[in-house]
């Protein structure tokens, strides 16, 4: 059998900042794909994960963040919306492809009437840090956190 899912068999998963700035709905493919682990090769994974998300109008996906080791890989199916570096903006449309490679930062902004729908594929490195330039906060993973990622404290800064 060849390992496959359908989107209409995921979970869509609902993220929402405490004063609403930020949110998206997301399904993870990739684990749909087996029951092995959400880690990277080393740890018995795979080497990339695959989200397909929707975004509404007038909301972002995150905050501005760079990984020092994940790539992440935007496909854009449907909807307009901005992608924003610390260099600038950039429009982005249906069709669009976007690579954000470790150390750029980068945000997904809908600026359209629609949902924004895309897929993003990211490397599953063995550890990353990450860095939020408007908050000057420190994410690492896996094995210890700079701050709580609580809603309430990730959000810090952002809204």
């Amino acid at each position: 059998d060849v390992p496959k899912v359908n989107l209409t068999d995921l979970a869509e998963e609902h993220m929402l900042s405490p004063a609403g700035k930020y949110e998206a709905y997301r399904r993870h493919v990739r684990p749909g794909l087996d029951d092995g682990p959400h880690v990277g090769e080393w740890g018995g994974g795979h080497p990339f994960d695959v989200e397909h998300c929707r975004m509404p109008p007038g909301k972002r996906n995150y905050p501005l963040h760079g990984h020092a080791a994940t790539w992440e890989y935007y496909i854009v199916l449907s909807g307009s919306g901005v992608y924003r570096t610390e260099e600038g903006e950039e429009a982005i449309v249906e069709g669009d492809h976007i690579m954000s490679p470790p150390g750029e930062a980068h945000q997904l902004f809908n600026d359209g009437d629609v949902d924004l729908i895309f897929y993003v594929i990211a490397t599953n490195p063995r550890a990353d840090v990450c860095t939020y330039p408007d908050s000057d906060k420190r994410l690492i993973t896996p094995e210890g956190l700079v701050f709580e990622p609580t809603a309430e404290y990730y959000y810090k800064g952002e809204e």
